[in-house]
């Protein structure tokens, strides 16, 4: 395939380097339980999730990172997400939440479609498996 423009080059470039490596070149994006008083600022916002208990230092089995949206890397956007999710008894995300984004709405839905392919190690309480809630936030930064 010929490219034509330096424009179609970039976005090849994109696409390819996504492909092999997970994200475009140039592209990081880190992630972390919060944890203290930030987390206990979000107290009440879980209620939206049962009676769930919250768990500061969940287990991940399989996570994946969001993909950095071609829209914002080719603006040179970066910016944070952070969610809340609800792990079922399981360990799979049934259910997430963004409760802060900047730039807002432009990374969530990397976030969340990252977040629902995630699989935790299942909480036990008395030799029983419960669902939890997890609080994450994910910073997406250009090199």
């Amino acid at each position: 395939m010929l490219l034509r423009s330096p424009g179609m080059f970039l976005v090849a470039l994109f696409l390819a380097t996504a492909a092999l490596h997970g994200q475009p070149f140039g592209c990081v994006v880190n992630y972390a339980p919060v944890s203290g008083p930030a987390a206990e600022a979000a107290a009440e916002k879980r209620h939206a999730f049962s009676d769930a208990e919250y768990v500061a230092t969940p287990k991940p089995e399989r996570n994946a990172s969001p993909v950095y949206p071609f829209e914002a890397a080719r603006a040179h956007t970066q910016g944070a997400v952070r969610i809340l999710a609800l792990v079922n008894e399981h360990g799979a995300v049934t259910k997430t939440e963004v409760i802060a984004s900047d730039p807002a709405g432009v990374f969530d839905e990397a976030t969340v479609s990252a977040m629902k392919s995630w699989r935790f190690q299942p909480e036990k309480r008395s030799g029983k498996r419960i669902p939890f809630v997890i609080d994450y936030v994910f910073v997406f930064r250009l090199r």
